[in-house]
């Protein structure tokens, strides 16, 4: 309707009038008539531009922000031990240190983040965005970012050291929110319109814990069973035999480790154990040590003295866990 009436006063105005005077007033009316309905017209075209708009730079946010969690939970990850060296509010990776960019109030009380394309430059390795836009969110504005100092949790009896990282987005109104924080306690609080993700250290590093633990009691569960059948295998089955070291089981395999713990893959423990794949390494990819020989396990030649010699004896697998504590559990030998 509003189409027809539109082309009626446009052949209005192109008609020709007899009287000068009335067919430029005629004409003019009309010509206003038809700018106005064309107006009208464009009216629910134009919001309807603006809602798609509004829709995909939001959806594009939302992608923006999980690709660029994903990217440092990975390098969190990958890095956790070096991350957790420090325990202020950052986070460091082999290619650098991430710093946090916290909102700037701007003239106008306009809450902005001024990253830029150096601030994600440590992701480099973990990201495919281009370094132009990847700091950037769906609506072309630069992100927040923000990182916890360190903080600490228990996990199955172990302290566990952990960063936490939020990602904000301004939203459509490009102004963060003053209620919009990552709090002392390391959650993410929200405000207004604007979007964010949390990357939980917490929750990575209990994950990791729980696999640690899994593989070092499968590690000493092995051990103490290769030390109870080198014992049944030995014709004159001899209970002062240490057989986790083949300094006192000559035949066996497990070499004596030197007084001093030495890498697990150095101690021949896939073969002698019959493990494969990550079973030698913690849940953040570093591998156990391993000892059979030092004053801190009881063994034939444990420096500290005769009651310390003598059965039963023992071996220890340790790791180091973010934030420097270490996590050793010991196999005991029995006949």
């Amino acid at each position: 309707m509003l189409k027809m009436s539109f082309l009626i006063s446009i052949k209005d105005c192109l008609r020709p009038k007899q009287d000068g005077r009335e067919r430029g007033q005629t004409a003019m009316y009309s010509l206003l008539v038809a700018i106005t309905i064309f107006a009208l017209f464009m009216l629910p075209v134009g919001e309807a531009f603006s809602n798609a708009q509004a829709f995909y730079s939001k959806l594009e946010t939302q992608n923006r922000l999980s690709d660029i969690a994903g990217a440092i939970t990975n390098a969190y990850t990958a890095n956790t031990k070096l991350v957790e060296s420090q325990t202020g509010a950052v986070l460091v990776l082999p290619l650098g240190t991430m710093s946090p960019v916290a909102p700037q109030v701007l003239s106008g009380g306009t809450r902005m983040c001024l990253s830029n394309s150096a601030t994600l430059a440590p992701l480099a390795t973990y990201t495919n965005l281009s370094t132009s836009i990847v700091y950037k969110d769906g609506y072309g504005k630069p992100m927040c970012f923000l990182i916890s100092s360190q903080l600490s949790t228990t996990t199955s009896g172990q302290t566990i050291y952990y960063h936490n990282i939020a990602i904000i987005s301004a939203g459509r109104d490009g102004s963060i929110a003053p209620s919009t924080a990552l709090t002392a306690s390391g959650a993410l609080v929200t405000g207004g319109d604007d979007q964010g993700r949390l990357i939980d250290g917490s929750s990575i590093n209990s994950g990791q814990m729980t696999i640690t633990l899994a593989r070092m009691n499968a590690l000493v569960s092995a051990l103490q069973s290769y030390f109870y059948g080198r014992y049944q295998s030995n014709s004159n089955r001899d209970p002062s035999l240490d057989y986790f070291t083949n300094a006192s089981d000559t035949v066996g395999i497990i070499p004596d480790t030197g007084g001093v713990p030495i890498l697990a893959t150095n101690a021949n423990l896939l073969a002698a154990l019959g493990l494969s794949g990550q079973a030698l390494q913690d849940g953040w990819g570093n591998v156990f040590t391993f000892d059979n020989s030092s004053s801190l396990v009881r063994n034939p030649s444990n420096l500290n003295g005769v009651a310390y010699t003598n059965a039963p004896f023992t071996s220890q697998i340790c790791t180091t866990l973010p934030g420097g504590q270490s996590l050793c559990l010991s196999a005991l030998g029995s006949y």
